[in-house]
């Protein structure tokens, strides 16, 4: 059964807004639609018509949220069946065009979700750190993860439940892509979420209404300060603490952008391995820290801790948390049978979704 206003959890009720009655307003009304829907603080969308594109690297893709702050979305998978829903409105279609309408309306609202930053951030000073094979991951993941969850609010905000009856039926609900990000994103939210107490739903928006350039800050000062180090360690190196500690989680959340290789199933079980391997490296550099203070007073230096031997490293971490030091894996490499993601900014899928 399809799941309606009232029944809505996680979507708070409030006035109905000026629904859009065709192509024109839908993008027009999408980004402000986005922000309402994750809480966020501002769009940074230019407000210009989506340019179309069909090809990006070589790769067919379904939309992209562009540095100059708009969008780019593929004609045939997105504008052609929005344009189709408006022109057929309260029309009851068919499962096979209700699915493509509403991986469309996925796609434009995961592009906005990508436009979204929080007080006094944009989404442009973010272009330098998308080079950065954690910060991909974790952006594109969040977003994902963030879109496929609540993609029914955005629906219901936007009044296309209206439009296009049958939308939110669960026969028409599709799987999330990235599969190699997206299971990693909601795994880490997860954890993050039980040992922060917010719970993984409210980690996991928090987190995609910051700008990639600010994720791993928020998630990192999220888990810090949950753990109490900020109770015992001097104040002027709190922010060091968090570069620590973000550090050691960067180096197994990379391993993410490899995974393309695999097939999809694989994909998304090494995806949420590593996820919680990260978390993990987190929460054992969070246990180290701890351990120098208790020690010396204050968090060593970079070094003060390269002079330390390896086995005096490895104890303080086992004896703060029980086990061993974790050990990065290298994922397998074999050929990927329908790749379907690529490691630029853009949200990638084969128009043909299985």
């Amino acid at each position: 059964m399809a799941r309606t206003r009232e029944e809505s959890k996680d979507y708070p009720a409030q006035p109905r807004h000026a629904q859009p009655k065709n192509w024109d307003e839908l993008t027009a009304g999408a980004a402000d639609a986005a922000v309402r829907v994750s809480k966020g603080d501002h769009s940074n969308y230019n407000g210009q018509d989506p340019k179309n594109v069909r090809r990006v690297q070589g790769l067919k893709i379904a939309g992209e949220a562009t540095w100059e702050q708009g969008l780019r979305l593929n004609y045939g998978y997105v504008e052609h069946w929005l344009r189709h829903m408006y022109a057929h409105q309260g029309q009851v279609h068919d499962r096979e065009t209700r699915l493509h309408i509403r991986r469309a309306l996925e796609t434009l609202f995961h592009e906005h979700l990508h436009l979204i930053s929080s007080a006094g951030t944009n989404h442009t000073q973010a272009e330098g750190e998308m080079k950065y094979a954690e910060v991909q991951a974790l952006e594109e993941g969040v977003t994902e993860a963030y879109a496929y969850e609540h993609l029914d609010d955005f629906i219901t905000d936007l009044g296309i439940d209206e439009v296009c009856p049958g939308i939110m039926d669960p026969e028409v609900k599709d799987t999330p892509t990235y599969p190699r990000f997206t299971p990693a994103a909601i795994e880490m939210t997860r954890l993050a979420g039980e040992a922060t107490g917010r719970g993984g739903p409210e980690m996991l928006r928090r987190l995609a209404v910051e700008n990639p350039q600010y994720k791993w800050r928020v998630l990192t000062g999220e888990l810090v300060n949950a753990s109490k180090l900020y109770d015992v360690l001097p104040k002027e190196q709190a922010g060091p603490a968090n570069v620590r500690v973000a550090q050691a989680m960067w180096k197994d959340y990379a391993q993410l952008v490899a995974l393309g290789n695999l097939p999809e199933d694989q994909q998304q079980v090494r995806s949420k391995e590593i996820a919680a391997q990260a978390f993990g490296s987190g929460q054992s550099e969070i246990a180290t820290i701890r351990q120098e203070v208790q020690t010396h007073g204050r968090m060593l230096t970079e070094e003060e801790r390269a002079q330390l031997p390896a086995d005096a490293l490895n104890a303080s971490r086992l004896a703060n948390t029980g086990t061993p030091p974790p050990q990065a894996t290298a994922p397998s490499a074999t050929p990927a049978e329908k790749p379907r993601t690529t490691p630029d900014s853009s949200k990638a899928a084969t128009i043909a979704r299985d």
